[in-house]
């Protein structure tokens, strides 16, 4: 989504602003609809370079790869596989709606020798990795998922002694949140050495296949979006020479402000501080999350317990109600942060100069423990972090002013603006990620209460 902001105003802001408007408000609606329309064949583009791009390397035995400059597909000719002496890594992870679902992992890791006569007198770097999984129901009882984990366990042994290790090419790991489970895998076995692990694994099938069809979704979206793009354009009509020349002077005004007048939007100050205080808290922790070596895309669900989410057995049986604060500051990666943090960052334009900064913060602070608390009471077992039942409560509590009479009729259609547009991206990108609706109810009614008991006050403040 980044990417597609970047480019969407980089590329088309001028020609965007070529268009006469009547209102600012119509302009962002194009920006909009041009971020959104580019969002897709973007990032199936990504996807398409991550598969690809990257030449192959052609080896005769696993030794030459340090002799190479670094590739990210190879071919081998000679090899032996250590498969008796197989470590591995295990993980779980809960996943859909609601954390609906349990996710079992087995990450195993074989060394590679160049021939069964190096196990004599050498450790080694190289490993064939190979990942094994299994879903069920989050919902059925710590008896079931126990007996369900064994038989995984047996399977996936089953499988691994069956497993013969055909390939056509293989891939080397760089970029990948299975990485540092392959890792802790290499760690355990005693062939391992000092030197930089090389994790590869196995790929079917042509090389030059890799890509399935991503190209030709790239230009099939691509081509909706401009199709959809240039319907819109056509319903503006250019502006006149007289109008552009205005324009362009209201354009060397803006220039010319200081960086400070231009950047005021992130410097937290006047009506603007508490919430911009909290999205730079999030984002600190969230840098902390990654330094920690959680991963950047998404992050494994056991190891967010150990940084302190919301979960289940760890508060109802050992206490810990600190983690009712702690979660609603973690997020489970780049996209999670990034919407809620937009959501943010649109509310508090609009609430916290009505309520000020104090009350602000503690009104995100309550209706985070409330979601929290919604969240523990509605599953039996959960494992959530995330600011969006903070975030929620702010609109909650923004709706109850609204429908209150207490804010100006200017600044609720702003609000709906606003909230429309922060609704859409929530949405999208919900639909790839995980949603914890009970944390989000729990949230806005917290919110909603609060607005209740606020609306008074705030309706004495203005008389006076």
């Amino acid at each position: 989504m980044g990417i597609a902001v970047i480019t969407a105003l980089f590329y088309m802001k001028r020609s965007i602003n070529r268009l006469y408007f009547k209102d600012d408000k119509k302009r962002d609606f194009i920006y909009l609809i041009v971020i959104v329309g580019w969002s897709a064949p973007l990032i199936i583009s990504q996807n398409y370079l991550t598969s690809a791009t990257g030449s192959i390397t052609h080896l005769r035995t696993i030794s030459e790869i340090d002799q190479y400059p670094k590739t990210k597909y190879y071919t081998l000719d000679d090899y032996y596989l250590l498969k008796k002496d197989v470590s591995i890594e295990q993980n779980a992870e809960t996943s859909g709606k609601n954390s609906e679902k349990l996710n079992f992992y087995i990450y195993s890791v074989v060394p590679i020798m160049e021939t069964s006569q190096d196990t004599l007198v050498h450790q080694t770097h190289y490993w064939m990795c190979k990942r094994y999984q299994y879903q069920m129901s989050n919902y059925k009882s710590d008896e079931e998922k126990v007996t369900a984990f064994q038989d995984f366990t047996k399977r996936s042994q089953s499988e691994f002694f069956k497993e013969r290790y055909k390939f056509t090419y293989l891939e080397r790991l760089k970029n990948s949140s299975d990485i540092k489970f392959y890792t802790k895998a290499t760690e355990k076995n005693k062939w391992t050495s000092s030197d930089e692990n090389i994790l590869l694994i196995t790929k079917q099938g042509k090389f030059d296949d890799r890509s399935g069809k991503s190209l030709v979704w790239i230009f099939i979206s691509a081509g909706i979006a401009l199709v959809v793009l240039l319907l819109l354009l056509l319903c503006f009509r250019l502006k006149t020479p007289e109008e552009w020349i205005i324009y362009n002077k209201k354009v060397v005004l803006e220039k010319r402000k200081s960086w400070r007048q231009k950047y005021s939007f992130i410097i937290p100050q006047g009506n603007n501080f508490a919430s911009l205080i909290l999205i730079y808290t999030n984002i600190i922790v969230f840098l902390w999350l990654i330094f920690s070596g959680l991963g950047f895309v998404s992050m494994s669900g056991l190891e967010l317990i150990e940084k302190g989410s919301l979960y289940t057995p760890y508060i109802k049986l050992d206490g810990q109600y600190w983690r009712l604060f702690t979660y609603m500051f973690l997020h489970g990666g780049i996209m999670h942060i990034l919407n809620n943090l937009l959501s943010l960052f649109f509310v508090g334009i609009i609430l916290e100069p009505i309520i000020g900064r104090w009350k602000f913060i503690t009104v995100y602070l309550i209706c985070g423990i409330g979601a929290g608390i919604t969240s523990l009471l509605w599953h039996d077992e959960v494992n959530t972090v995330g600011a969006s039942g903070a975030i929620f409560g702010l609109y909650g509590f923004m709706i109850i002013l609204i429908l209150m009479k207490v804010t100006d009729k200017s600044i609720n259609k702003a609000f709906l603006f606003i909230g429309s547009i922060s609704l859409i991206i929530s949405l999208i990108i919900g639909m790839f990620g995980t949603i914890d609706n009970a944390a989000h109810i729990g949230g806005l009614l917290t919110g909603g209460l609060l607005g209740i008991l606020y609306t008074p006050i705030l309706k004495q403040q203005q008389e006076e």
